[in-house]
């Protein structure tokens, strides 16, 4: 009798609670998110929510959505619950955000997506000889060879080094070592950043942690820079 009955409250666990769920969310209390990012966009958008509740990571996978999108997308339905936004697109800086969405809510939101700064490895540091000049060093490389003109480096107070990729954006590299400046720009202590900084409106992206550069360079007249292990990584935006 009781093995029946235990059979009968898991059959209406299993029935009941669902169709409950699906009725609620799909008849009476829909939370929905619409994303806009610009005409022709083509991106990638991925909701990652949780309960809050330590100890239920399969219950937090009922809150992860993704979806690919054109221009715009919409998400629904959506269970009430603080979320991660995350978008991405080819070739563009991902784009992250906090949403707390509640039952029933109808969330709109328009992001832009900025260009993202490419590294490619093209050599390696063979040897260095300077120049007596000492406006400029030269170095050998495996394949080639680039110049370095002194007189061109960029002084900025906000950064270990720095070079302009072009008149209005600015790659900054902070050293690890470098603590005041670290602290000035509210970095956690220990560990190198690379910020890519809009000179026209000052927004400041972290593009890479934990690098150490050695000097930014001209490599074949496109800008570089040198990690300490000699590899050389050509820099496009």
């Amino acid at each position: 009798m009781r093995a029946r009955l235990l059979a009968f409250l898991i059959l209406i666990l299993l029935v009941a609670v669902p169709a409950f769920a699906y009725y609620y969310f799909t008849s009476r209390s829909i939370a929905s998110l619409n994303i806009s990012s610009g005409s022709g966009v083509v991106f990638t958008a991925r909701l990652a929510g949780s309960f809050g509740v330590d100890g239920l990571p399969l219950a937090d996978r009922a809150l992860s959505y993704s979806q690919a999108c054109i221009s715009q997308c919409h998400i629904s339905p959506i269970l009430p619950a603080r979320y991660t936004l995350t978008l991405m697109s080819s070739g563009q800086t991902d784009i992250s955000d906090t949403l707390i969405i509640n039952t029933a809510d109808k969330i709109t939101r328009s992001y832009l997506f900025t260009r993202d700064v490419m590294f490619t490895i093209v050599d390696n540091i063979a040897d260095i000889a300077d120049i007596s000049s000492g406006s400029t060093w030269h170095t050998r490389t495996q394949t080639g060879s680039y110049i370095r003109d002194g007189e061109k480096e960029i002084e900025d107070i906000r950064f270990t080094d720095a070079i302009d990729l072009t008149p209005d954006i600015r790659l900054g590299y902070i050293d690890q070592k470098d603590t005041t400046k670290l602290s000035i720009g509210n970095f956690p202590l220990g560990q190198s950043v690379l910020i890519r900084l809009d000179r026209t409106t000052g927004e400041s992206v972290v593009v890479r942690k934990g690098l150490e550069i050695w000097a930014f360079v001209l490599y074949r007249n496109t800008p570089a820079y040198i990690e300490s292990s000699g590899q050389i990584y050509t820099i496009t935006y």
